[in-house]
């Protein structure tokens, strides 16, 4: 992997705060409309809260680093290696992180959840992922693409490649870890978030193995089983 095919680090402070602050204001907005009652409809839930959260997160980010783009070049801002690992390599690192990471999010879990409870931390569930049994079948359209491209793509270039890059000019060492810790708890399920925080560690992997492609791919992987075995 030619991850140090190089833009210093610091140059992506800057596109890190415009995407989080963008994220924040879109998800107060969404937060206000899912109060004006929109929150009794699956599909309007959806069509209004996470959807355009992940559209304008994305749009901010690929905005903020055009500047990149323009001076670096498109593989170089997007850490996309040069000679990406064999199909062979991809699927099987792929097969095997998927092997061991859910197992691994199954021991954790129950433990995790027993001390929410016991610690009276809310145990919250991303119901927007489960479909009620009359969906219809733009609703399940919607929700796979949102799962296992919008969610894939911009949580990626967030966490793997904005948010990494800038923790990691200030401490290289923990930087992985700090990701990982930021990337479990922005999804807002605290009995899920050691799980997550291995989901994490395991993206930080296939990054520094196949570069951001091959994070974005086993993401969306994960999460097409996830929402398989939700519903």
């Amino acid at each position: 992997m030619n991850e140090e095919t190089y833009i210093p680090d610091a140059k992506y402070r800057l596109p890190a705060l415009f995407s989080f602050l963008t994220l924040i204001i879109g998800t107060a907005v969404t937060a206000c409309l899912l109060k004006c009652g929109f929150h009794n409809n699956a599909l309007l839930r959806l069509m209004i809260s996470l959807l355009p959260i992940q559209f304008f997160g994305l749009a901010a980010m690929l905005i903020s680093l055009r500047p990149s783009w323009r001076n670096y070049g498109f593989k170089t801002t997007f850490n996309i290696p040069g000679k990406m690992p064999s199909l062979r390599e991809c699927v099987l690192h792929i097969v095997i992180t998927l092997a061991i990471l859910y197992p691994a999010i199954a021991l954790v879990t129950p433990p995790a959840t027993w001390l929410c409870k016991t610690m009276g931390l809310p145990i919250i569930e991303q119901d927007f992922a489960i479909l009620p049994p009359n969906a219809s079948l733009l609703h399940i359209m919607l929700l796979v693409f949102s799962c296992t491209f919008l969610a894939p793509l911009t949580e990626e270039l967030l966490m793997r490649l904005i948010l990494y890059r800038t923790l990691r000019s200030y401490w290289q060492a923990g930087a992985p870890y700090l990701t990982a810790a930021i990337f479990a708890i922005f999804h807002g399920c605290p009995q899920y978030t050691p799980g997550l925080f291995l989901v994490g560690l395991a993206l930080h992997l296939a990054q520094k193995k196949g570069g951001l492609p091959l994070s974005i791919i086993l993401h969306a992987a994960f999460n097409a089983i996830s929402l398989a075995m939700l519903n």
